[in-house]
């Protein structure tokens, strides 16, 4: 995938699919881009990120730090506005 994006980025999962209407496209998330954190915890493979958003979605709360090309940001999401 990091070939596919051409994503140098060593940590993190990428973002390869957004749907139209969904939330990641609600906030902002691209294909391509690289999600470093979920609430300040490294995700460091696909299975990492998965426990960490089951954690957040407990907490009805999630923050994604992305990098995407040259910057980094955050994309704070609060679950219970989704509804």
């Amino acid at each position: 995938m990091k070939m596919k994006f051409r994503v140098r980025q060593k940590n993190g999962v990428i973002v390869t699919k957004v749907y139209k209407g969904d939330i990641g496209e609600r906030y902002g998330l691209r294909a391509g881009d690289v999600i470093l954190k979920v609430n300040n915890q490294d995700t460091t493979d696909t299975a990492r990120f998965q426990t960490l958003m089951a954690e957040g979605l407990r907490t009805n709360y999630i923050l994604f730090q992305v990098h995407r090309k040259n910057e980094v940001f955050f994309v704070p999401i609060k679950l219970d506005s989704l509804l």
